[in-house]
């Protein structure tokens, strides 16, 4: 006889699957992952790729938001090479209001195999949460804002040198919002309680360009602090936003290149989203940057020898690395 031994408040419902493998361990993990995706189901999610809200490129992931809670082996079978499991396996959400994975029966016996599979297949889920989740970060910064370069002027300062300035106006990838939000509301958990705050919340506040109404503002919420952090990482140090300027000649040839901040990254402009408060991340989905790229040419550069053969001025954004 199986016994779920679920958490209180929390729900196991039992499969009976099969599972192959070349180990014992193989096919019990395979008989695992077919009972999680076939009692919680799969969250399918379109990875997008996105350049000035158009869809470059789609790969499908998939990911299971839930976790063992108990299993019974019914059958063992080796054919070949091949190892045959039927398992009974008792599955739970993982989206648990507290942390709890099992209350023990017993004051000093400890139910290793069973634990090991909840704390196992728990990992194995957060983990295939976190990819999903990265999937997102990875096209961040490139994809993840539009930048639209405006007409040239050409100056002299002070100086006697000449300047190229490039207007530009910086907003974010709707596209990229919200693949974003999608993937974020495929994770979302709520909170540990009715008054209880969440252990992390990413808060998204947009409006679709093509909308005439003010937005929206949609909170998702997790209950441990890794789903925003890696978020935060992902749009911070090494992948902070920088704009650089390209500058080729008419041979296709790049003469001169440079890296600029945004003015929403120095504080001198409203900021796209602020990771200030306590495992907190607020994205400013509307926020947009007037600017000014400055490439200043002194007679004594390559830049003022091959001034004749300028013939295409870019701005592209990149990450810090990148520069």
């Amino acid at each position: 006889m199986l016994c779920s031994g679920a958490t209180i408040g929390q729900q196991s419902h039992t499969i009976r699957v099969s599972g192959n493998g070349n180990s014992f361990e193989q096919a019990k993990l395979d008989a695992f992952k077919i009972a999680i995706e076939q009692h919680v189901g799969f969250i399918v999610s379109s990875e997008r790729e996105v350049h000035n809200l158009k869809l470059a490129r789609e790969e499908i992931l998939v990911y299971s938001s839930g976790y063992v809670d108990n299993y019974t082996i019914i059958s063992h079978l080796q054919v070949g090479n091949t190892t045959v499991l039927v398992v009974d396996v008792a599955v739970a959400s993982s989206k648990i209001a507290n942390r709890i994975l099992s209350h023990s029966s017993s004051i000093h016996q400890f139910n290793g195999d069973r634990h090991s599979a909840q704390y196992q297949t728990y990992l194995a889920n957060r983990n295939s949460g976190d990819n999903l989740l990265h999937s997102v970060i990875a096209d961040y910064p490139k994809h993840a804002f539009n930048i639209e370069q405006k007409p040239y002027s050409l100056h002299v300062d002070t100086f006697r040198n000449a300047v190229i300035v490039i207007p530009y106006q910086l907003s974010w990838n709707y596209n990229y919002i919200v693949s974003l939000s999608s993937v974020l509301a495929a994770l979302h958990e709520g909170r540990q309680g009715f008054l209880a705050k969440p252990a992390g919340q990413v808060v998204v506040m947009v409006k679709d360009p093509k909308d005439f109404l003010i937005g929206s503002k949609t909170h998702f919420k997790f209950n441990d602090f890794i789903r925003v952090n890696k978020l935060v990482e992902g749009m911070t140090g090494d992948n902070e936003i920088r704009i650089k300027a390209i500058v080729k000649n008419k041979y296709n040839q790049i003469v001169a290149e440079s890296c600029h901040i945004p003015s929403m990254v120095t504080g001198d402009t409203p900021a796209f989203f602020d990771a200030g408060q306590l495992n907190t991340l607020l994205i400013y989905g509307n926020q947009r940057e007037n600017g000014n790229i400055r490439i200043v040419v002194t007679p004594q550069s390559n830049l003022y020898q091959s001034l004749n053969d300028i013939l295409d001025l870019q701005l592209k954004i990149v990450n810090y690395i990148a520069c």
